[in-house]
């Protein structure tokens, strides 16, 4: 009688027991700092089922079946897991998620060469909107506040900013940190640089709040004559984690004070004297303040939907100050009876940037993901000029001679498409951009210009990508992009004409490999250009390079990525871009006697390859010899693929020696020695021609800007706590 019962219990039990529901639960960390990763997709394979990890970076998977089970973790930016295991029971399974620097749909680029480029910092233009430029001189030490950043060359896809166009740096600052913590770090080197920076952070108070931030100093003599440079940061973080809510403020302040040496050294002068400096005024001075404020606001509302939004305002104030001679005083609009002589100038720029941006998520199922986000940004920009002094005549008060007033509105929409199917990635990004931009000014001859633009733009991507096995990966990508003028484009513009925006045709495929010991990318990429705004080698009283819309042009390449363990204790890094940059048709000085028309003439500072190369030995555990190589081809310095205008080949070698250890009370100590161009190697980085006309004649002149051929150091302490 027990044993029916007994056998009756168990069959009753059985349908239980078959349908028995479990949960896997843990954290996400970034595996080389320790750090807990947010908003990471963590799901099961074979099913809809999936959750994101939350602020703190847990995540929990419930209700699942007992049996056998596939979960695949992915993150931007990281290498995907998966992980298979057998579930019989609450599982605790935390993953440490290792950077890709592997792009889904191209390699790092090794090189980022005089085009367009777009840099976010969590989402927000750090670029001026008007000049297109970005400061880091103004930021200094910026890199000791990023948790990750990807550098690609083409297009980039629309959340990453509303102007990639050439290529693109998309940045990611402070994570969660949920121990206190501090950093004290110090660096000398030759040319008496000099940098000391201060870093801490709260770590998580009850378990919502942290605090982060930065102090930075850095001060250097410079190699050219009066070329030294003071420059000052800092950084403050502060952040709000909910439940399902992160909410994060981030204050950006700086301040570089410079000599300036943009007029480089005369051809004549390269051999003798190759830290000259033309400019001998005492008071040439470059001064610049900016900064920038943040605020981010992340909240989940399901495992299906989320939402992400910002906004931000920006401003900077500075000037350059000059003693150009030779001056027409009437130009400044100043009426005596001297009418020229040399004078001191001041020219200002005050900017302020503000806007907004959203993203809204939606995840119906682990292998569908949509997106739809925008954003508006205002700029608003004074560039003005004064006359501190003129030779021989009184000025009471600085002058002001010029005045430009700008405005810049810029508005962007986008929505994008994810989806997996087995193997095969599918990706959409559809972006549209519209500008409206008004300004007058004078340009560097200090004549009146037209004024702006208004323009709309419509970029299209398309990525594709095929998982082989585990290890490799084929992808490829379409995309179109287009780019209007910069500031200076239309203010130095040929023959007083308007430059026309620039178009981008952006094709990419490529192969990723992730063996045991070999990290392995290449990629084949075109880009294909209608009417490139190109530098014709020239440039202005300013020193600005002057560039020409040419109908056709392209660069088509090779890019490659890869790190090799050649032994348990060598590493070898290497990256490489070979490519063929060439203009269709290339009409050189249009309009006057001198006009030349080109056919597949090679653009001008673009070298064919581009090569560097990290060979990293450790002989013990905490210590590591590197030896350090970079290689640039031959340069044109314009259009016409003339070898009597080019920047010589060159390779640098540097080596760079580390040491790191622990004690009692102190997490890490390191000290790192760094030698560069330990073989002493003469060369020029870059050069320009600045030509003008004088008594009726064509006056080219070639500058160049030497980098320092002595053997220099750099030494740093930096100290963890």
């Amino acid at each position: 009688m027990k044993k029916n019962l007994l056998i009756a219990f168990t069959t009753a039990l059985f349908p239980v027991l078959a349908t028995a529901q479990y949960s896997v639960s843990g954290k996400i960390n970034d595996k080389n700092k320790n750090t807990s990763l947010s908003d990471v997709r963590i799901g099961v394979l074979k099913t809809d089922k999936y959750v994101q990890s939350t602020a703190s970076g847990d995540y929990k998977l419930d209700n699942l079946k007992a049996g056998t089970h596939t979960i695949k973790v992915n993150y931007l930016g990281y290498k995907a897991i998966e992980y298979k295991l057998i579930l019989d029971k609450d599982t605790k399974l935390d993953f440490e998620l290792e950077r890709n620097n592997i792009l889904a749909d191209g390699a790092d680029m090794a090189v980022i060469n005089r085009i367009p480029y777009a840099v976010t910092i969590n989402g927000i233009p750090l670029n001026n909107h008007e000049n297109q430029h970005a400061y880091f001189i103004a930021l200094p030490d910026f890199a000791y506040s990023v948790d990750n950043n990807q550098v690609q060359r083409g297009v980039g896809i629309a959340d990453n900013g509303s102007g990639s166009f050439g290529a693109f740096i998309c940045v990611q600052n402070t994570p969660r940190i949920d121990a206190a913590y501090g950093e004290l770090s110090n660096l000398f080197g030759s040319l008496n640089t000099w940098r000391t920076r201060l870093k801490g952070g709260t770590g998580l108070i009850n378990n919502k709040f942290s605090v982060d931030g930065r102090l930075s100093y850095v001060n250097s003599d410079g190699y050219m004559n009066s070329g030294n440079s003071g420059v000052q940061s800092g950084f403050v973080s502060g952040a709000y984690y909910g439940a399902k809510s992160l909410l994060r403020a981030n204050v950006f302040l700086g301040e570089e004070n410079t000599t300036r040496a943009w007029g480089g050294v005369s051809s004549n002068e390269l051999q003798p004297i190759r830290s000259s400096n033309s400019l001998t005024y005492s008071g040439q001075t470059d001064h610049y303040v900016q900064n920038h404020y943040q605020l981010l606001y992340a909240y989940s509302f399901s495992n299906k939907i989320s939402f992400s939004s910002a906004i931000h305002y920006s401003f900077g104030r500075g000037y350059y100050e000059e003693n150009p001679n030779n001056q027409d005083f009437s130009s400044y609009n100043i009426t005596q009876t001297t009418t020229t002589g040399s004078l001191v100038r001041r020219r200002s720029l005050d900017t302020d940037f503000y806007g907004a941006n959203y993203a809204v998520n939606y995840t119906p199922t682990t292998a569908l993901k949509f997106t739809l986000g925008g954003y508006y940004n205002r700029y608003k920009g004074t560039n003005f000029g004064e006359i501190l002094w003129t030779q021989g005549l009184p000025i009471v008060n600085p002058k002001r001679y010029t005045q430009d007033d700008a405005e810049k509105m810029v508005i962007n929409a986008f929505a994008q498409t994810n989806y997996q199917l087995g193997k095969v990635s599918l990706f959409v990004d559809l972006q549209f951009r519209r500008i409206n931009y008004t300004f007058t000014g004078y340009n560097g001859s200090l004549g009146a210009v037209q004024p702006g633009d208004q323009l709309n733009f419509f970029n299209p991507k398309v990525g594709f990508s095929y998982d082989l096995n585990k290890q490799d990966k084929l992808y490829t990508s379409v995309s179109i992009s287009h780019l209007e003028a910069r500031r200076e484009q239309y203010l130095n513009f040929l023959a007083g004409g308007k430059p026309l925006s620039q178009r981008l045709h952006n094709i990419g495929i490529g192969y990723s490999t992730k063996r045991e010991k070999l990290t392995l990318g290449l990629d084949a990429f075109g880009m294909f250009y209608k009417d490139q705004l190109i530098s014709n080698g020239s440039s202005n009283v300013l020193g600005e390079f002057l560039d020409q819309n040419v109908p056709h042009s392209s660069r088509i390449g090779l890019e490659l990525e890869g790190k090799i363990q050649l032994h348990p204790k060598l590493t070898w890094g290497t990256t490489a871009v070979l490519s063929r940059n060439t203009i269709s048709e290339f009409i050189d000085k249009p309009g006057t006697k001198d006009e030349k028309t080109y056919f597949n003439t090679a653009i001008s500072y673009s070298p064919n390859l581009v090569a560097a190369s990290e060979l990293a030995f450790k002989p013990f555990k905490k210590t590591e010899i590197a030896l350090l190589n970079k290689y640039v081809s031959k340069q044109y310095r314009d259009n016409t693929s003339n070898d009597d205008k080019t920047i010589a080949a060159f390779v640098i070698n540097d080596v760079r020696l580390s040491y790191t250890t622990s004690f009692r009370y102190l997490k890490n100590t390191g000290a790192t020695l760094l030698v560069n161009n330990i073989l002493g190697t003469i060369y020029p980085s870059s050069s320009s021609n600045y030509n003008y006309v004088e008594k009726g004649f064509l006056i080219n002149k070639d500058y160049y800007f030497p980098q320092q051929i002595q053997r220099n150091f750099l030494l740093a302490l930096n100290v963890k706590f």
